[in-house]
């Protein structure tokens, strides 16, 4: 069997019990207060869940920097596509051809794949903070680290061709 929940007199009471907690209509201090409404206006005192908001703000800010990661993903997959048709023209319309073009076109496919995979990764985690589902920092900050790796890789990858 069910406890019942407790109404909002006793609810007031355990919360006013300790906190120094205004009216929202009077100002009036309602610390110790034993019952929902204002001693002095009647107005009742609502109480919520504390943690409700945070978890909104959390959530909505999750969002907006999944929503910025994946505006540059997908900023990156456009600017290697056209890399990889720009360095694929040279290739094929090109009477020389040199390891460093192809290498060149190499990065290119490799870093449209990359972030391609990236913005779809960062669109699944953005679902999930979207929905009911706890947010933590991890869930966050993993397509962010993933696409500081793929762009400081390819990144490196692009000094390799001094070598040839």
């Amino acid at each position: 069997m069910s406890e019942s929940p407790l109404n909002p007199d006793e609810l007031a009471a355990a919360y006013l019990k300790s906190r120094d907690v205004p009216c929202p209509n009077c100002a009036y201090n309602r610390r110790g207060g034993v019952t929902a409404a204002c001693p002095e206006c009647g107005h009742d005192l609502a109480i919520l869940h504390e943690d409700g908001g945070w978890k909104k703000q959390h959530r909505q800010l999750a969002t907006r920097i999944l929503t910025m990661l994946l505006v540059l993903c997908i900023v990156q997959v456009l600017m290697s596509g056209y890399a990889t048709i720009f360095w694929l023209n040279m290739a094929i319309f090109s009477a020389a051809s040199s390891m460093t073009l192809y290498l060149y076109l190499i990065q290119g496919v490799v870093g449209l794949i990359a972030y391609l995979a990236l913005s779809i990764f960062t669109v699944r985690v953005r679902r999930r903070t979207r929905s009911d589902q706890e947010i933590t920092a991890t869930k966050v900050s993993s397509p962010m680290l993933a696409y500081l790796i793929v762009t400081i890789l390819l990144w490196l990858s692009s000094f390799m061709y001094e070598f040839f």
